[in-house]
């Protein structure tokens, strides 16, 4: 009996990305400066995490990060008023087992704060900050290619794996002047901004990826020569390089936009003025991964003697498509109580989206929190806040385990109207990405022939008739038999069976 010669090959792959979260309360304390005048009422009260440094050590990632809350109230001297304040936090998650080149996207998400006026001169914010940290893992994993001698056959086939080279990050830091649209009036005094962040373009060379996208600014303030606050939309453009090590334009390349911070100041000291000042913090997130085609054993046996084999498990991507879609959001809030007569001013924001598998696809769940400033009909002004849930379902035509989506989801566009004393909502979302079909195959990853194993042999001739959906592979491991020698004695091209046909298997 020769002895047994295999040759393997060794391959980092991606495993399934873990995560890990925590959650971590906030209870902020402000006492208002002198200059600002006593709370008569609050009116909005916006919480934004923005993420420090995150590390990982001892099975534990911990994150550091600041909490930057806008507060609007009702003063009683003057008007509307606007004041903003921080507050650091630092928080630990277990993260058992966790691997030591493994890379760590972290996403932070703050519960709808909750703000009240302990005196005239204070406030007390309550709310949390939801974090998640993916970890982006590759593996060695050993794979058996080949083997000779032994009477060791080999059942091979190929398949589609995805490598992640690289996840890199970079924030970047977008000042810029803008000008209101003719249209609009001089700004007396600003008393709230929104921002919303988009990648619109990716542009990938050796090492290195350039990023434009841009910030929509959306401003609510008191003009000149008028007492009803007005809105105004700019949008401010951006262009980066992302250097990212491996990166070539064979890959499939993520940029994920993260908008930590924003502010819209008036740019002079006049009384009224035209022009903005809008600056931002963006992080982006640029994930490089590569789709590679691998040989691989799948089974095997001897016609001498028995073996033994080794099986690992790998993920095979059996279907990878972009998405870039629109999904409509649909809502009604009753704002009876407020006695609205118009609405001032409204605002959109993605808040928690999350993908998971369904039997057909992948299912995008999610909220949009809307803001609405509205006047009454004795010119009070007030404000509310509302969820409006929208799903996004895409089917994949594979049959797989998981689907892997990590979307990117804007707002197109929004529109409330007033019926009554309700709000009418019809928001048009972006929804981009991309959807990996994956699942489970075992692959040998060694073999060996098994002592004092030598089979018995009958020699004869069988003449068997196939079942149904039998593999000729399946049949020859049956009987044996040389899956080579049955397609020559058969005188079959493939493995395909013909139906009805009986086999002659020869044993020797």
């Amino acid at each position: 009996m020769d002895k047994l010669k295999i040759e393997t090959q060794q391959k980092k792959l991606v495993v399934p990305g873990r995560e890990f979260g925590g959650e971590q309360p906030l209870d902020i304390r402000v006492t208002l400066p002198e200059y600002l005048g006593d709370v008569v009422r609050v009116l909005r009260c916006t919480v934004f995490a923005v993420p420090g440094n995150v590390s990982a050590a001892d099975d534990r990632i911990t994150a550091e990060g600041e909490a930057q809350a806008h507060v609007v109230y009702l003063s009683d001297r003057d008007g509307i008023c606007v004041y903003d304040t921080a507050e650091p936090f630092t928080k630990s998650v277990e993260a058992p087992d966790f691997p030591a080149d493994a890379s760590v996207i972290p996403v932070f998400l703050t519960d709808r704060p909750v703000c009240r006026a302990v005196s005239p001169r204070s406030l007390e914010i309550k709310t949390a900050v939801r974090m998640s940290f993916r970890i982006c893992e590759r593996r060695e994993r050993v794979l058996l290619t080949a083997a000779t001698g032994g009477g060791v056959e080999l059942k091979t086939a190929e398949f589609t794996v995805t490598d992640t080279v690289n996840v890199s990050s970079k924030q970047i830091g977008v000042d810029e002047t803008c000008a209101l649209p003719a249209e609009h009036n001089a700004v007396r005094r600003l008393l709230c901004s929104d921002a919303a962040c988009r990648v619109n373009e990716t542009r990938v060379i050796t090492n290195k990826a350039m990023v434009r996208g841009e910030i929509e600014y959306s401003v609510f303030y008191l003009p000149d020569g008028a007492d009803s606050p007005e809105s105004a939309r700019l949008s401010v453009p951006f262009s980066e390089i992302v250097e990212c090590a491996g990166l070539n334009d064979t890959m499939n390349v993520t940029v994920g936009a993260c908008l930590l911070s924003h502010e819209v100041c008036v740019r002079s000291a006049k009384t009224a003025a035209r022009e903005l000042n809008c600056t931002a913090a963006v992080s982006l997130t640029l994930t490089a991964e590569q789709a590679d085609r691998v040989a691989a054993a799948t089974d095997a046996f001897s016609t001498e003697c028995e073996i033994d084999a080794e099986f690992t498990e790998i993920w095979e991507t059996c279907d990878s498509r972009a998405v870039a879609e629109t999904v409509t959001a649909d809502g009604r809030f009753d704002l009876t109580r407020l006695q609205p007569r118009r609405i001032l001013y409204h605002t959109e924001r993605v808040g928690a989206v999350r993908a998971v598998s369904s039997e057909k696809g992948a299912v995008l769940r999610g909220t949009l929190t809307v803001g609405l400033f509205t006047a009454a009909e004795d010119g009070a002004i007030a404000y509310a806040e509302n969820d409006v849930e929208f799903t996004f379902e895409k089917t994949v035509p594979a049959q797989a385990e998981q689907y892997v989506f990590s979307p990117a989801v804007t707002v197109n566009a929004a529109d409330v109207t007033l019926d009554g004393g309700t709000a009418v909502l019809r928001a048009e979302l972006f929804v981009e990405g991309r959807i990996d079909a994956r699942r489970k195959t075992r692959v040998l990853s060694g073999a060996a022939l098994r002592e004092n194993s030598v089979k018995k042999s009958s020699p004869g001739l069988v003449i068997y008739f196939p079942d149904k959906g039998e593999q000729l592979w399946d049949i020859a491991k049956s009987y044996g038999a040389s899956p080579a020698a049955l397609r020559a004695d058969n005188k079959l091209e493939d493995d395909a069976l013909p139906a009805g046909r009986p086999l002659l298997i020869a044993r020797i």
